[in-house]
């Protein structure tokens, strides 16, 4: 939404503005470089691997995110490239909650009840402080990454800090920290020292553990 604002202005003052977080893309000046993820390069990538074996096969969708733009264009990007795979409408559930947002247990009872239809995956593009209320709930309602594997694009470290990250174990949180975690959000451990690719910074538990380390992973 800032970017958005401040826009104008940069391109009025012929000035330049450097936006170094991801976006949600359907947009390009010549005022700004745009150094972050577009949901083809994040989003759209994080749903190719939750749709493959190795990611679980995901047959259903959970859209969750913060009412803002970034996570309406996302999921206006993912409901369209969904359809494009076959995805049938009803498979997919498109839910937003306002900023600040910290009661989601009646949604995480609703996403286990989805679940129930198939296999489930979440594309969180839930913002800010709210994630702490949401990991802790679906924690609390038992929801492991077995049942519902969560895909999140705007949690940090910084956020979990205070969340017992035990029951999330396997919850996958694609950063921007290097080009090969953009192109698939692969759930590396950090068992035996640092693994590539490394996913952003966040506690160490958060990120998967699986019996073998995908092919692409390397201790």
């Amino acid at each position: 939404m800032s970017r958005k604002s401040v826009l104008p202005v940069v391109e009025e003052m012929n000035g330049l503005l450097f936006y170094p977080v991801q976006y949600e893309g359907e947009e390009l000046s010549k005022n700004v470089f745009y150094t972050g993820d577009a949901p083809n390069q994040q989003a759209i990538p994080a749903v190719d691997y939750l749709m493959s074996k190795d990611g679980g096969g995901a047959k259903r969708w959970v859209l969750l995110g913060t009412d803002y733009v970034y996570p309406r264009t996302t999921n206006k990007i993912l409901r369209a490239y969904l359809k494009s795979k076959g995805v049938k409408e009803t498979d997919i559930d498109e839910k937003y909650t306002p900023f600040g947002h910290h009661d989601y247990q009646t949604i995480v009872a609703d996403i286990k009840k989805f679940s129930a239809g198939g296999k489930t995956a979440v594309v969180s593009t839930i913002n800010g402080d709210s994630n702490v209320p949401f990991y802790k709930d679906l924690g609390n309602a038992g929801l492991k990454v077995e049942d519902v594997p969560v895909v999140a694009f705007s949690v940090d470290e910084e956020e979990l800090r205070g969340v017992d990250t035990k029951p999330l174990v396997g919850h996958l949180p694609p950063g921007t920290t290097s080009s090969r975690s953009r192109t698939r959000p692969t759930p590396c451990s950090s068992r035996n020292g640092a693994t590539t690719p490394k996913p952003r910074a966040l506690p160490a538990n958060l990120t998967s553990q699986p019996k073998s380390q995908p092919k692409d992973c390397h201790t």
